[in-house]
C-alpha cells in the first residue's frame, strides 16, 4: 500500500473459487451436491493469482510485502489452506491455479549437479506450493455450517420470520414466472440460489438458452433474489449468532494466521484461505465492512495494524477497494483480537458447542464429555430465540438493504478476495483520501425494464 506510510509485513487471503459447472444444495441445511471446475473458472484464479502478484510480490510492486520472495517461492514465507469439503474438488483447484499466477514458472526454479549440469523444473520451471486441504472430517471450521443444529434452527427461524414472508409476497411475480426456465426444479425464494445457479450456467454454457433470456429480466431478478436470501442465511444479527457460524469457523483461522505473521520470528508473509462464499458473507457481516464507507485517515502507533480490502476479481482493471473494520479505516491487531475472540471458533470442541452439536459428528459426544461441558458462555440462541429475534423485519435492524446490496460483490462474482493487511506504523502523517466508496442499496425488483440493472445502482458491476 505505497499510498500510506508503514511497512506491509504480510498479507492473509480469503478467496473465492472460479466459475463451475451446476451446484445444488439443500436450502435447509445448505449441504451441497458434485460439481467441477471448468476451464473458464481455472483461467479466472490463474488472472487473480497475476493481479495479487503485480500488486505484492513482484519486484517493484506498489504494495510489496517486506522481505517477501519476488520470484521462487519460499516455503516458509507462504501457507495454503483450502476447503475440500464443499463443491468438490472446486475449491482446491482454484488455489492450485492462483498460485500458478502468483509465482509463474521461472528458469530460477533449478538445481546444478555436482557434474555442473543445471536441472530446469518441468514445464519450463514450474513451481509447486504444497496445499493444506481440510475435509470436514479432519476439521469442520472452514464449514461450520454442515451438521451444526443450531444453524439448522436459525435458518427455520429466518424463513419463519415477517421479513421472508413479506420478501416472498412481494416477489410473487418474479417467482411466477421462474418454473417456465428451470427445468422443473422449485422456485419458492429460499430455492433463489439453486435458480439462480441453473440459470446462470445455462446463460453461460448454452447459447439457446442464452438466446431466449437475452432480452427479458429473468437472470438480472434472480440473480437479486438469491442475493438476499444467501446474504441473511449467512449473516446472523450479533457475532455470537449461529447465522454467523460461517463466519465464526473462519475468524479463528484469521486471528491465527494475522498473529503469525505479525510474530516476525515465524518468517510467515502470505496465509490463504480457498473458500466457499458462506464465511465471506459473515465475515462482511462481523466486522461491519458491509456497512461501510471506506477511505484512508491518519495513523500514529508502533504498533502492528490490521486493513481490509476486496477486490471484484472477475472486472478487468479492477482494483482493491479498503473497507472499515469495527467502524474504523485501521484496527490494531490486539482490537480486532478483542473484538472477535469471543465468538472466534477455533477448535472442534468450539463447534461443538456453538452449533450445539452433542452427536457423533465429529466426535462432539467424545469431546464434550471429556471437557465436561455441553454450553458455552456467548454460545448460540436457541431456535426459539432465534425465531424472535428474525419476527419482525421493522424492528430487526439486521434486516438493512445495504447488506442485501453489498452480498452482489461476494456471491455473484467468482474468484472474488479479501486481503487482511498487516502493517507496521511507525510514521505520524495525515494522507490525502483517496476518495469514498458508497455501497448502494440493492437493485429494486420493479427497476429493471430492459434486462440489466443499472450500473449506477451497483458499484461492483
Amino acid at each position: 500500500m505505497s499510498t500510506v506510510q508503514g511497512t506491509l509485513e504480510g498479507v492473509v487471503l480469503m478467496t473465492r473459487h472460479g466459475d463451475r459447472t451446476k451446484f445444488y444444495q439443500d436450502p435447509n441445511s445448505y449441504t451441497g451436491y458434485e460439481t467441477h471446475i471448468t476451464p473458464l473458472g481455472e483461467a479466472q484464479t490463474y488472472l487473480t493469482g497475476q493481479y495479487i502478484r503485480s500488486r505484492y510480490i513482484a519486484p517493484g510492486a506498489p504494495a510489496q510485502i517486506s522481505g517477501i520472495s519476488e520470484d521462487t517461492i519460499d516455503l516458509d514465507q507462504c501457507t495454503v489452506t483450502a476447503d475440500a469439503a464443499a463443491e468438490s474438488n472446486v475449491i482446491v483447484i482454484s488455489a492450485y491455479s492462483m498460485w500458478q499466477g502468483m509465482y509463474p514458472a521461472t528458469a530460477q526454479s533449478n538445481v546444478t549437479l555436482a557434474n555442473g549440469t543445471t536441472v530446469v523444473s518441468p514445464l519450463s520451471g514450474q513451481q509447486y506450493l504444497p496445499i493444506q486441504t481440510v475435509e470436514f472430517a479432519q476439521s469442520p471450521l472452514l464449514e461450520a455450517f454442515t451438521s451444526c443444529p443450531a444453524y439448522t434452527a436459525y435458518l427455520a427461524g429466518f424463513y419463519n420470520s415477517t421479513a421472508y414472508t413479506s420478501k416472498s409476497n412481494a416477489s410473487k411475480p418474479v417467482l411466477g414466472k421462474l418454473p417456465a426456465v428451470v427445468d422443473g426444479r422449485a422456485t419458492a425464494l429460499k430455492d433463489m440460489y439453486n435458480v439462480y445457479d441453473y440459470i446462470n450456467v445455462n446463460n453461460i454454457y448454452n447459447a439457446t438458452y442464452a438466446t431466449v433470456l437475452a432480452n427479458t429480466t429473468t437472470v438480472a431478478q434472480a440473480n437479486d433474489l438469491s442475493n438476499w436470501v444467501s446474504y441473511y442465511a449467512f449473516s446472523g444479527p450479533t457475532n455470537t449468532s449461529a447465522g454467523n457460524i460461517a463466519g465464526r469457523g473462519m475468524m479463528g483461522g484469521l486471528i491465527t494466521s494475522m498473529q503469525t505473521i505479525a510474530n516476525a520470528s515465524t518468517g510467515n508473509k502470505i496465509q490463504h484461505y480457498s473458500l466457499s462464499y458462506k464465511p465471506f458473507l459473515s465475515i462482511f457481516n462481523m466486522t461491519g465492512a458491509a456497512q461501510s464507507s471506506p477511505e484512508l485517515a491518519a495513523v500514529v502507533s508502533d504498533e502492528m495494524y490490521v486493513n481490509m480490502v476486496f477486490r471484484n476479481n472477475s472486472v478487468a482493471g479492477t482494483e482493491v477497494k479498503p473497507y472499515k473494520l469495527l467502524g474504523r479505516d485501521q484496527v490494531k491487531l490486539n482490537d480486532f483480537v478483542s473484538a472477535f475472540n469471543s465468538s472466534a471458533l477455533y477448535t472442534t470442541l468450539d463447534w461443538c458447542r456453538a452449533c450445539k452439536q452433542n452427536s457423533s459428528i465429529n466426535a462432539c459426544d467424545s469431546l464434550l464429555a471429556y471437557a465436561g461441558s455441553t454450553t458455552r458462555s456467548g454460545a448460540s440462541a436457541s431456535a426459539t430465540a432465534t425465531g424472535a429475534a428474525l419476527g419482525s423485519a421493522g424492528s430487526d435492524s439486521h434486516f438493512s438493504p445495504v447488506g442485501a446490496g453489498f452480498i452482489g460483490a461476494v456471491f455473484g462474482i467468482a474468484a472474488a478476495s479479501i486481503g487482511w493487511y498487516l502493517l507496521a506504523r511507525n510514521t505520524r502523517k495525515k494522507m490525502a483520501s483517496r476518495g469514498k466508496v458508497t455501497i448502494s442499496d440493492p437493485v429494486p425488483l420493479d427497476s429493471y425494464t430492459d434486462g440489466r440493472a443499472s450500473d449506477s445502482k451497483n458499484p461492483f458491476k
